[in-house]
């Protein structure tokens, strides 16, 4: 068994031996050079436009596009039907697989939440968690179970923001999550299956003064990237939430750039929890074809500054007609690029 440090050390190697002599790919998936084509998988939330429930909706979506989605993302790891959810989607195929969750659901504001997080408070939670993902053969070292404490730490409707605590609480409440991760045996260095993500959404990176280009508003700046990182140390993955509503006209390369730019310094891949294009065909559209070029300018895969996967929203929401299939050219456009050989990627 390796420690931490052992591990960290070889990221940019393409293999490493994490348990009982197994070979694994280093930060997992064993995606190889593509990039994962993954959904969201909140059967929890209505898919809206007159679309049928969900888990009929991306068997539909799927014929659409031609092909099966690689991986999913869910939000939740605290009711009932999570767990389900997760084993519902690797059992159909979708093995890259990702969580995001707190001990609370995101929208229950508790003041102070992330300083009695770092004192233990949870403790009891997130070990029962661990250990469950880690009991199940579903997932393995080399092809893991990611998961990340608290995403887009600044949003107060997810539980974030000042009543949460400042950057440096969040910082010792993640570290405290990644020990209590490797305390019962989960992470894939103390022989487990599962491997920590830091998760922002993209203004925390597209306002920070290192890596953005752009003012942040004061509900952003005390949260940007640099400020609110807990350590490249304590985790394995950067992540991050990237939407361009229907009101916003930013390029594919002005959201995703910072963000390459981060995991690139911290030396990891990075990959988009949540992605979602709202706006008229023409606008989504040359969105997807920058977004498809830069991506490829980069690389896909685990080595640091690749991407390695892509969990598309495909809802309405606030933010506009996300659906992959909201119009004929839109469905055209993500058909032609899940059918690349680039995001070809299965675990």
């Amino acid at each position: 068994m390796i420690t931490r440090r052992q591990f960290l050390a070889g990221l940019g190697t393409a293999t490493v031996v994490v348990a009982a002599g197994a070979a694994a790919r280093l930060t997992g998936g064993g995606q190889g050079r593509s990039c994962s084509w993954g959904i969201y998988a909140n059967d929890n939330l209505p898919v809206g436009g007159g679309s049928p429930d969900y888990w009929t909706y991306v068997d539909l979506l799927e014929n659409k596009l031609g092909r099966s989605f690689a991986g999913w993302r869910r939000n939740g790891i605290s009711a009932a039907d999570d767990l389900t959810a997760y084993r519902k989607c690797y059992d159909r195929g979708w093995h890259w697989s990702y969580a995001n969750g707190t001990q609370r659901g995101g929208d229950n504001l508790i003041d102070g939440f992330w300083a009695d997080t770092a004192r233990g408070v949870y403790d009891q939670f997130y070990d029962r968690f661990f250990r469950t993902i880690s009991a199940d053969p579903r997932w393995t070292p080399a092809n893991p179970f990611h998961f990340s404490f608290h995403h887009e730490q600044y949003v107060v409707a997810e539980g974030g923001g000042p009543a949460a605590g400042s950057a440096a609480d969040y910082g010792a409440a993640f570290r405290h999550v990644r020990d209590r991760m490797d305390a019962v045996g989960a992470h894939v260095t103390q022989g487990g299956n599962m491997l920590m993500c830091f998760v922002p959404h993209w203004r925390q990176f597209f306002g920070d003064p290192v890596f953005g280009s752009w003012r942040p508003t004061t509900a952003v700046a005390p949260y940007v990237v640099s400020r609110v990182d807990p350590g490249a140390d304590s985790y394995d993955k950067v992540g991050a939430d990237i939407y361009l509503t229907a009101g916003e006209t930013l390029s594919a390369s002005s959201q995703w750039s910072p963000v390459r730019s981060f995991a690139l310094d911290r030396g990891k891949s990075f990959f988009a929890g949540e992605a979602g294009v709202a706006g008229d065909d023409a606008k989504v559209l040359a969105y997807l074809r920058e977004l498809d070029d830069q991506l490829k300018r980069w690389g896909a895969g685990t080595d640091p500054g690749r991407a390695e996967a892509i969990c598309w929203t495909s809802r309405v929401t606030s933010l506009g007609d996300l659906r992959l299939d909201a119009t004929p050219a839109r469905l055209a456009g993500y058909r032609t690029m899940a059918n690349d050989r680039f995001y070809a990627a299965t675990a």
